[in-house]
């Protein structure tokens, strides 16, 4: 399992389901040219695109007045000089961590390839110094769940030691995904995602969760916390809030 990190993060694919989060980008989604862009985008890509994008629309609007991806498209369409667009996109995305940058970049110009203006210059090869962080020892581990008051963090931190799932998809996980093995009394119970999962650039793995972390779950679905319902999902809450917690008891713990 690997430490926990304050980098930006964005909202798994649980949240983009929330009324909330569809209430925020309903009128981005609304727009032609944000629906020609994302229609055939994974929800997860979709909501990071949109925060990225939503903060980029912010910036377009103080920077150049134009109100909107619509305008912003205009804007870009009547420029003859290539440059002057790029320059936009490279001035807002210096303003952001240096380890999301690219991530930015990448999506203000995604949007507009999208919807037909493909004459921006070509990006020289981006690099960044990255630090290679090390996975937990078990004891790190042990340390780390000492500091987590919640039980439902807990088995996060189990999810994650077992399946090595990436955060998006331990947090996708719902009762139908371990319900065959679980109710057939199994010790080792294969994660069970749908195809969609596993036909795409970022795919879940081929995983199961162990005695441990069955004992765990088991706890939580006799005291309620977990519904045995096809859709109820394992985790209710946000990446944001366990990661949250996972940072305090890092500190707590006094784990790198």
């Amino acid at each position: 399992m690997a430490p926990p990190s304050k980098a930006p993060v964005f909202s798994p694919l649980v949240e983009l389901h929330s009324e909330k989060a569809k209430a925020r980008f309903e009128p981005l989604l609304k727009t032609k040219s944000v629906d020609r862009w994302l229609r055939r985008k994974e929800l997860g890509t979709r909501w990071t695109y949109l925060q990225r994008f939503e903060r980029f629309l912010t910036y377009a609007r103080m920077r150049i007045g134009v109100n909107g991806p619509d305008e912003f498209l205009a804007w870009a369409k009547a420029q003859s000089d290539n440059l002057v667009i790029q320059d936009l996109i490279d001035e807002f995305s210096q303003q952001q961590p240096l380890s999301t940058q690219a991530n930015y970049m990448g999506t203000v110009r995604s949007f507009l390839k999208k919807n037909g203006y493909t004459n921006l210059p070509a990006l020289d090869k981006w690099s960044m110094s990255t630090t290679h962080r090390e996975g937990y020892t078990r004891k790190q581990i042990q340390s780390l769940l000492e500091f987590l008051s919640r039980k439902p963090h807990k088995l996060y931190v189990y999810f994650a030691k077992d399946s090595g799932l990436r955060a998006a998809h331990i947090l996708s996980v719902r009762y139908r995904h371990i319900k065959k093995d679980l109710e057939n009394g199994k010790d080792f119970v294969h994660i069970a995602f749908e195809g969609v999962f596993y036909n795409r650039k970022k795919a879940a793995g081929l995983t199961f969760i162990g005695p441990n972390t069955m004992g765990l779950l088991k706890e939580l679905i006799v005291e309620g916390v977990i519904k045995k319902e096809d859709d109820a999902p394992i985790f209710p809450f946000s990446y944001t809030a366990v990661t949250d917690a996972l940072i305090l008891a890092k500190r707590k713990a006094n784990l790198p």
